[in-house]
């Protein structure tokens, strides 16, 4: 084993790594790493949908568009996650109006890059009181919201 020769080629080709003493080949995978070109993804854009699906947007571009979301309803305990082409999704059926929090990381075939900071997601949305908070019915407003959670 000591006189292999062995080349890295990209990750989704095999090479051919033989030896001297048995003329045999053996293919090897190579997974190159995320680039160090790559900037660790931000959420930028982040909302409640409805009361079960939240919406996320991320940047900025370093000449990746496929990514990694994780996310759980605590900061470092992530239960879930998808791989996405592009910048943005919206993940559903979610636990009626509970906020989640959230982290991306850049992705090739083979590996995840590195996590761009957590971000607290999709806090629950206030009851609409059909009055929009405004100087002179603030005071309404506050006790209407106040009236429907007593």
């Amino acid at each position: 084993m000591d006189s292999n020769t062995v080349t890295g080629p990209t990750c989704a080709s095999t090479s051919t790594a033989s030896t001297s003493s048995s003329n045999s080949e053996v293919a090897i995978a190579y997974c190159p790493p995320i680039a160090d070109t790559v900037v660790t993804p931000m959420i930028i854009e982040s909302k409640r949908v409805d009361k079960d699906s939240v919406y996320i947007k991320w940047g900025p571009y370093s000449g990746v568009d496929t990514f990694n979301v994780e996310y759980g309803f605590e900061n470092g305990k992530w239960l879930f996650n998808t791989n996405v082409t592009g910048f943005f999704t919206t993940i559903n059926d979610l636990p009626s109006n509970r906020p989640i929090w959230i982290r991306v990381a850049a992705r090739n075939d083979c590996q995840i890059g590195v996590y761009g900071e957590p971000k607290f997601v999709g806090s629950p949305r206030l009851p609409n009181t059909g009055f929009a908070p405004q100087k002179n019915n603030l005071f309404i407003f506050i006790n209407q919201i106040k009236n429907w959670f007593l």
